[in-house]
């Protein structure tokens, strides 16, 4: 156990960059401010998550479903690591790139793959402390449980991410093993992870039939929950009414699956590795005439190359902007009276023309593929800092591949809107503008981030896409300031038809300053790795 705990301990302190900032020069002094600010980030998320149970608490306790809360909160964090956990499974647990070297250690195979599973787990567990410890203080407030609810909520708060975990890492394992057999393996991968994760998330809200007596409503929200996770009425009876027989059935359905994939994983452990990182070969090749392209041409095709190539980055980068065209589709059929019951925001149909740019900022500022574009370089970065280039071609190749991703889709997703809410003239020019004014905004951010918390010593594509301090600041800086907006929103609903010009002008003077320091102060970072 001892071992395993090494591992963890190991992979933490490299594949988030820990060990660089400790040792090299000035960067106990950085490695502080980062950890003040990923601690005033978790304040700040436990706070919004706070907000949220209460706004929800409210809301049921007028309909006396007060139960329903647990409940819905458990399902959604339970949603969540199911469907982020799909993209890194196969990653973290076979893919790593120091497999060989890991192998290789003093270690037992077992301590190996329970390390493997026990980060996996971890990652989780922070989306469940995140939404349901503010869910528990909430209900605590409001229903006054006895001693009993809140040693059941400890106990089943540790085993509420087993579960996702295993079926995730089932799904990622079984789309790696199939797409591995096709000769376009990264993209039938891409696809079929980005099929699962819609699946799995449209899929959990459908929900048949409506509720008109309030009686009714509660089943049907009720029925809603389990559906979206079955063991959520097991939760809820052992949290609310303190049933030993539910809480033993729920830790049976959460720990018995995950000990048997631990077991299974642990005894086929070298043959999954093999079929997870097998690689198609091409029956032919026709040598042609080369082409020749101009230096910013042939860097921004190989960013392109190196962001089709991996799955994880695809999706990790485009989740967002997928599901703001999602969105906008399904305005067209979902009632504006059922929206504003859904958000909780009564005359969201009359300002919702005015509030749409930020509202589809949310989901571009999710995407950013720059914020691990030079991390990903890795060893090879010596090659790119040896071109006959400079260093603002490489720095544009890099954005462009950025704003590919997010311009179209900000457009589409746009013109939709336009057509569905149909602003007058001002408003559709913003509706356009902040949303591609916002593009640039995240891939200047991204960029400034990567070069500021770089890291180069990366075992696997999860450390620098989905873990790295920079991704990680680089997805707050797009989603913080639209969160910092809708806040503003609610607290002063009568600034609605300014905010679009206030969030407008902050959007472009943020992408000023980026651009000015990654012009001066960026190029000299890139130019001292």
């Amino acid at each position: 156990m001892s071992n395993t705990f090494r591992l963890v301990k190991i992979y933490l302190m490299n594949n988030m960059g820990i060990n660089r900032l400790v040792h090299q020069k000035g960067g106990k002094l950085k490695a502080a401010g980062l950890l003040v600010g990923f601690v005033l980030l978790g304040i700040l998320l436990l706070g919004a998550s706070f907000f949220y149970s209460y706004m929800l608490a409210a809301a049921f306790s007028m309909m006396d479903m007060l139960r329903v809360l647990p409940a819905l909160m458990m399902a959604v964090s339970s949603l969540m690591s199911l469907v982020t956990t799909i993209y890194k499974a196969g990653s973290v647990l076979f893919s790593f790139k120091d497999y060989d070297l890991v192998m290789s250690l003093p270690v037992s195979q077992k301590s190996v793959v329970a390390s493997r599973i026990l980060i996996l787990y971890l990652m989780n567990e922070l989306f469940a402390v995140v939404i349901l410890l503010p869910m528990m203080v909430v209900y605590a407030m409001a229903a006054r449980p006895g001693l009993l609810f809140y040693l059941v909520f400890l106990l089943t708060l540790l085993c509420v991410p087993l579960l996702p975990v295993v079926l995730a890492s089932v799904i990622g394992v079984m789309v790696s093993i199939l797409s591995a057999r096709f000769r376009h393996k990264n993209l039938v991968g891409t696809l079929l992870m980005l099929l699962a994760s819609l699946a799995i998330v449209f899929g959990s809200f459908g929900i048949s039939g409506n509720a008109d007596k309030l009686g009714e409503l509660g089943a049907a929200f009720m029925g809603m929950v389990n559906r979206i996770y079955p063991l959520a009425g097991m939760y809820t009876s052992a949290l609310c009414d303190g049933s030993l027989l539910s809480l033993a059935g729920f830790l049976a359905c959460s720990l018995l699956p995950f000990a048997l994939f631990v077991v299974l994983v642990s005894r086929w452990f070298g043959t999954m590795h093999t079929f997870c990182t097998s690689v198609g070969t091409q029956s032919h090749f026709v040598l042609s005439k080369g082409k020749t392209h101009t230096p910013f041409q042939a860097l921004y095709q190989k960013e392109l190359r190196r962001f089709l190539s991996s799955p994880l980055y695809i999706l990790n980068t485009t989740i967002g902007v997928i599901l703001s065209l999602v969105m906008a589709i399904a305005l067209f059929f979902v009632p504006s009276q059922t929206l504003e019951q859904v958000l909780g925001f009564p005359g969201l149909a009359q300002i919702l023309p005015l509030i749409a740019p930020v509202f589809l900022c949310f989901f571009i500022g999710m995407s950013s593929t720059s914020a691990c574009s030079v991390s990903l370089e890795g060893k090879s970065l010596w090659i790119v800092r040896s071109l006959p280039v400079n260093t603002r071609t490489i720095f544009a190749a890099k954005l462009g591949v950025n704003l590919t991703v997010t311009v179209p889709f900000s457009l589409v997703d746009s013109l939709l809107l336009t057509v569905f809410l149909k602003p007058d003239f001002p408003d559709g020019i913003l509706l356009f503008a902040i949303p591609l004014l916002y593009c640039f905004y995240i891939s200047l951010a991204g960029l400034f981030f990567n070069l500021r918390f770089p890291n180069f010593t990366w075992t696997t594509e999860v450390a620098v896409i989905k873990q790295s301090a920079a991704t990680f600041c680089g997805v707050m800086a797009g989603m913080l300031p639209v969160i910092g907006a809708v806040a503003l929103l609610f607290a002063v609903p009568s600034m609605a038809g300014w905010l679009p010009v206030f969030f407008g002008a902050f959007t472009l003077l943020a992408v000023c300053v980026l651009w000015v320091s990654l012009r001066t102060a960026g190029i000299k970072w890139f130019e001292q790795f």
